[in-house]
C-alpha cells in the first residue's frame, strides 16, 4: 500500500516538472516572438513620417512603443503607408511647429490627439 502512495506521488512530482518545463519552454518562446515584433515595430516606426510624427506631437516614440499595444501601432503604420497626403505631411514636418496648427490630414490624427491630450493632463501641462 505504502508503495502505491510513493509511486502516485513520484508519478505527479514527474508530471507537474514535465509540465514546468514545457510552460517555461512556451514563455521564452512567446516572450523571443514578441521582442521580435516590438524591434521590427520599433523600426518601422523610425522608418516612417510616423516617427517624425509623433516627436512633432511631443509623443515620445520609445514611451509610444512600449505603451501601445501592437494592433494599434501597427494600424498607425498601416494607416502611414496608406496616407494619400505624404506632400503636406512632409511639408509640416520639414518646417518649425506652428502654434495651434492642425493635422487634420493625417490618417492617425485622431488616436495621435488622443495620446497627445492623454500625455498632457499625466504630466499637468496645459491647466
Amino acid at each position: 500500500m505504502i508503495f502505491t502512495y510513493i509511486f502516485l506521488f513520484a508519478a505527479s512530482a514527474l508530471l507537474l516538472l514535465i509540465s514546468a518545463i514545457a510552460l517555461i519552454r512556451m514563455f521564452r518562446r512567446d516572450l523571443g516572438r514578441g521582442i521580435r515584433l516590438q524591434n521590427r515595430l520599433a523600426r518601422e516606426v523610425r522608418s516612417l513620417r510616423l516617427g517624425k510624427m509623433l516627436r512633432r506631437r511631443d509623443i515620445d516614440p520609445d514611451s509610444y512603443l512600449l505603451l501601445q499595444p501592437a494592433s494599434r501601432i501597427a494600424e498607425h503604420i498601416g494607416n502611414c503607408r496608406a496616407c494619400d497626403d505624404v506632400d503636406r505631411c512632409d511639408a509640416a514636418l520639414a518646417r518649425p511647429p506652428q502654434p495651434g496648427e492642425s493635422y487634420d490630414y493625417c490618417p492617425n490624427a485622431d488616436s495621435l490627439s488622443a495620446l497627445q491630450r492623454r500625455r498632457r493632463s499625466r504630466s499637468g501641462e496645459g491647466h
